[in-house]
């Protein structure tokens, strides 16, 4: 359902075109709009998917690759058992990822994975956190690309369908609780995995569970460390650099994995499979506890450092599609909408969001890296994005190149955005 108020055209003072006055009719309400997106501002959710969707231009630098593994695993990080030794058999690790659109963080995280990580549950709804809206399935879209060879044969997709997306809609609009679908959408990924995990028979007592969201990477050391090592506990969490989409800088989160190390965000969690697994023989019982997202008060004397949060990448259309679909932003502004008429404004308002002038108190909770006296002890960039600084320029507040498709994109018809964005990509 659109809305029926007048809308000011940020674009045009003088006279609206009518793609500039749709563009500047995006929903500004909160959750309790059960019914979501009007059919222009979905368009909109469209052409951001398909920007998202491209490839980088930049071809994969083949000449660099990962760092090999120790031999030997030393087992002394605080979530091991104090008399923890190598374990003869690593354990299998499980992740499970809430995903929302973040192709290119998915690229960098399949590719610290390969190797140390057994299946990937790839968790994605077909409706938007934020407003319950009607949103495509992208990894139906970009798994067939060359990007994704590394990992495609170990990740299963997990659908979040409109049947239980739109009860949990409901839900938000009864409690204004926000979180009720990401929610709803952990505990779907569990039940499914449980029941992939019965027929397969592939995960036993002494395997290893992660609850994450896309862009929170382990590094790929932490995640061997941790396959090969007891854990001392039933939940531990793992900490990570948050630069809050610069190289340069260290965010201070709300949830760090210890007191001890305040720039280290306390996730992802994770879990020893052994409780996981015996309280939920019967998936529906109420005492089958799903393994959610703990953000560090899991356990803060258990924790695993290394790795990176890739939140706030500011490849504008990432950045803009997150406001319109997720919960943590509230739409777009009228600066965020004029921004996409033309490459220029574009090109201004990313560099505004990697500057974080656009949000100042995220700003002010930010330091240089060499400020942060552990810094070293827990920030770990993932190896593809250091070796592939081309691909995604924008971490070093660099113009990305697919930024310059905007205007195109907006202009271009509905039709042209058919399933597959075949049509539109074969003419980009």
């Amino acid at each position: 359902m659109a809305l029926a108020l007048p809308c000011p055209c940020p674009l045009r003072a003088a006279k609206c075109g009518r793609l500039e006055f749709l563009l500047s009719c995006l929903l500004f309400v909160g959750p309790s709009a059960a019914a979501g997106l009007g059919a222009e501002d979905a368009l909109l959710v469209r052409r951001l998917e398909f920007l998202v969707a491209l490839e980088p231009p930049a071809p994969i630098n083949a000449s660099c690759a990962a760092q090999p593994l120790p031999a030997a695993r030393a087992c002394t990080a605080p979530l091991f058992a104090r008399d923890a030794r190598e374990l003869s058999r690593p354990s299998k690790i499980a992740l499970m990822l809430l995903f929302n659109a973040e192709a290119d963080s998915l690229e960098i995280a399949l590719h610290e994975y390969a190797g140390v990580v057994h299946t990937v549950f790839l968790v994605e709804g077909t409706r938007t956190t934020r407003l319950g809206s009607k949103k495509a399935l992208l990894w139906e879209q970009i798994q067939r690309q060359a990007r994704f060879d590394v990992l495609r044969d170990n990740v299963v997709h997990i659908v979040f369908d409109d049947a239980a997306s739109s009860a949990a809609s409901i839900d938000v609009a009864r409690s204004g609780n926000g979180w009720v679908v990401e929610n709803a959408q952990t505990a779907h990924g569990w039940r499914s995995f449980l029941r992939w995990n019965a027929a397969t028979r592939v995960f036993a007592d002494h395997d290893v569970f992660i609850s994450a969201d896309t862009d929170e990477i382990m590094s790929r050391e932490a995640l061997h460390e941790l396959a090969g090592c007891r854990l001392h506990g039933p939940v531990a969490s793992g900490g990570l650099w948050m630069p809050q989409g610069s190289m340069a800088r260290a965010f201070r989160p709300d949830w760090p994995a210890s007191h001890a190390h305040p720039y280290a965000f306390g996730m992802p969690t994770i879990y020893r499979m052994a409780e996981l697994l015996r309280g939920c023989a019967n998936f529906a019982s109420k005492a089958c506890a799903v393994p959610g997202r703990q953000f560090g008060r899991s356990n803060m004397s258990a924790f695993l450092l290394g790795g990176m949060h890739l939140t706030h990448y500011t490849y504008l259309p990432h950045v803009l599609l997150k406001k319109v679909t997720t919960n943590e932003y509230h739409g777009l502004s009228a600066q965020d909408v004029a921004a996409l008429s033309s490459v220029e404004q574009a090109r201004a308002l990313a560099l505004r969001e990697f500057t974080l002038d656009s949000h100042l108190d995220w700003k002010r909770r930010s330091v240089p890296v060499g400020l942060v006296r552990d810094f070293a002890t827990f920030a770990r960039t993932p190896w593809f994005l250091a070796c592939n600084k081309a691909r995604y320029p924008a971490w070093w507040g660099h113009a990305d190149p697919r930024e310059a498709r905007i205007p195109e994109v907006m202009r271009a018809p509905a039709r042209a955005l058919t399933p597959g964005f075949r049509r539109l990509q074969r003419k980009l």
